[in-house]
């Protein structure tokens, strides 16, 4: 799999106007010199960008590739998974197959929930009730608008390693310890995108990848040469597709 960068820019002016005062146009297809200039200030600004590609009305008004990589290159598109895992959020909603966003997500998966709150002499014993206390709060809603409450750094080598290794990844994420209260506050978390493809598969009582293939991708023509899953069978909901 190539790890060279994908750019895909959609273009919703219909023109661009030559000054304020004109109505005349430039034709974005035909713009290309304009075009140029910001693929090569891309290619300028990050080392490992392999294309860039500019869409328009239903149209590619523009594209350019960089280090070897062409037109059938397969990219690793990183976090636009995770705008897959938002699509098959509403797709599954539209089946009828998920409650109510509001609905708690250890309600959806109770297996991953563990309580310490009736532990006797156990240690961090108020911390580990808090913390139990948050658990019951975190909602569906929460992990779609990253709004966890979880302590959490997306950029962290080391966290990201630990969820990755993890026997179990949605486990590890529904055992984090809290820093908000969940629906507070925004922080970028691909492990709550990945609780929420744990939580689609159960909801549709199969596999989630064959569900996506038949009323996502080939419905809109999209090819997926790759989408793999943790080490419990479950579709990486918020990277590496």
């Amino acid at each position: 799999m190539s790890r060279l960068l994908l750019i895909l820019l959609f273009v919703t002016n219909h023109t661009v106007a030559q000054n304020n005062d004109s109505k005349h146009t430039i034709s974005l297809r035909n713009n290309k010199s304009h075009f140029q200039k910001i693929a090569k200030q891309a290619n300028d600004s990050i080392p490992s960008l392999g294309s860039i590609l500019i869409w328009k009305d239903s149209s590619l008004v523009f594209e350019e590739y960089f280090h070897g990589s062409s037109d059938t290159t397969v990219f690793d598109i990183k976090s636009v998974t995770k705008c897959v895992t938002s699509a098959l959020t509403g797709i599954v909603s539209d089946q009828g197959l998920l409650p109510n966003l509001d609905t708690p997500v250890f309600s959806i998966l109770p297996e991953y929930f563990t309580s310490f709150s009736d532990k006797k002499n156990i240690w961090y014993a108020d911390f580990l009730r808090t913390n139990d206390s948050l658990k019951k709060l975190l909602t569906l809603k929460n992990l779609l608008t990253m709004q966890t409450g979880f302590l959490w750094e997306d950029n962290n080598p080391l966290i990201h390693r630990a969820f990755q290794a993890s026997s179990d990844p949605t486990r590890f994420m529904l055992e984090l310890t809290y820093q908000d209260l969940p629906g507070t506050k925004f922080n970028y978390c691909t492990g709550a995108s990945h609780i929420m493809s744990a939580v689609l598969s159960k909801c549709i009582k199969g596999d989630l990848q064959k569900f996506a293939d038949s009323l996502l991708f080939k419905p809109t023509g999209i090819t997926i040469s790759s989408w793999p899953v943790d080490v419990k069978g479950i579709p990486s909901g918020g990277s590496a597709m």
